[in-house]
């Protein structure tokens, strides 16, 4: 998997992890304070995956905070789930979703995610800018909700035609998969970070 000692890699996971669900975790282990807790985090999200794999449970939810300096920024509920795709049942991806504000849902597939806005939590002015600027290619998740972390904030986001006339704002964006031995380099970097 790695060459780091420090995590606790078990077994040969298969499962790779969307780039969102990999933010998000990595993002956990390095806003934790303390590097022993540090650590701690990241074996605790490794054996999560792992049972979640096995199927011993059937989806993981953490907390993540907004900020690491400052506690009273909140933080966000994300969900994470392995899908297995529809035509090669072996390409299973550990997705992410969330609602970081109401009316806004960001939910992760395999290689994209989807970001909907619910038409009726956003003034109509707000949502036609939106589209405007998705139209011309110049919307980022990071100008809807700043998540903090540079990957996410910078994706630049187009809304389908298929929804190009529909009440609420769906928008898409690519969102591809990392390998686990990937996943699990990063995680070990946050933890010394």
């Amino acid at each position: 998997m790695t060459t780091d000692p420090e995590l606790n890699l078990r077994g040969g996971l298969t499962v790779r992890v969307g780039m969102i669900a990999s933010a998000m975790l990595v993002s956990r282990v390095s806003r934790v304070r303390s590097p022993t807790l540090r650590l701690v985090t990241a074996n605790d999200i490794i054996e999560k995956i792992e049972e979640h794999s096995r199927g011993a449970i059937d989806r993981m939810t953490m907390t993540i905070p907004r900020h690491r300096d400052d506690p009273d920024a909140g933080s966000w509920s994300v969900d994470f789930r392995i899908r297995t795709s529809f035509k090669d049942e072996s390409l299973r991806v550990l997705c992410a979703s969330l609602e970081p504000v109401p009316g806004l849902t960001i939910y992760e597939r395999r290689t994209q995610a989807t970001v909907h806005l619910n038409y009726d939590s956003f003034p109509s002015s707000t949502m036609t800018g939106m589209r405007e600027r998705c139209r011309k290619n110049e919307l980022t998740l990071g100008s809807i909700v700043e998540t903090g972390l540079p990957q996410l904030d910078s994706a630049r986001l187009s809304v389908p035609q298929s929804y190009a006339n529909t009440a609420d704002l769906v928008m898409i964006m690519e969102a591809p998969s990392l390998p686990f031995a990937t996943f699990a380099t990063r995680l070990a970097k946050a933890c010394r970070a």
